[in-house]
């Protein structure tokens, strides 16, 4: 949200809308938290790709509820995904079985994810960025 960690995204995807921008404290005004059918709509079928920790990654959110996520080292892995009634983004990261949600920011095609006291931006790319 990573493989997202457990901590963003489970994530879940900061500041700028480029996808190789640093964390924020808060992000940008007018990135607001989606409803359900929103983000839904936002990701599945689509890959994000982004910063986090001062990693670039990307991630593919399959309509299933699969999610592919890869590092910049290229050590892949593979969770699902859900969004909740709230519009919260929730995943799960094996081998934690525990499902983690988190509030994210849209604005766009941009996604905040949160982790801590910072925010990680990604950006939204049409498709599965693995099969290119």
């Amino acid at each position: 949200m990573v493989r997202m960690p457990a901590l963003l995204l489970p994530a879940a995807l900061a500041c700028l809308l480029s996808a190789g921008a640093a964390s924020a404290a808060e992000p940008p005004p007018g990135a607001v938290p989606p409803d359900q059918a929103t983000l839904r709509a936002l990701i599945a079928g689509n890959s994000i790709e982004g910063t986090w920790a001062g990693r670039e990654y990307e991630q593919y959110f399959s309509p299933s509820g699969a999610t592919h996520y890869r590092e910049q080292d290229g050590r892949p892995s593979q969770g699902t995904w859900r969004v909740n009634a709230d519009g919260q983004y929730c995943s799960v990261w094996p081998p934690a079985a525990r499902e983690d949600c988190y509030t994210v920011r849209v604005l766009g095609a941009a996604i905040y994810w949160p982790a801590g006291d910072e925010w990680y931006p990604s950006q939204v790319v049409q498709g599965n960025v693995f099969e290119r």
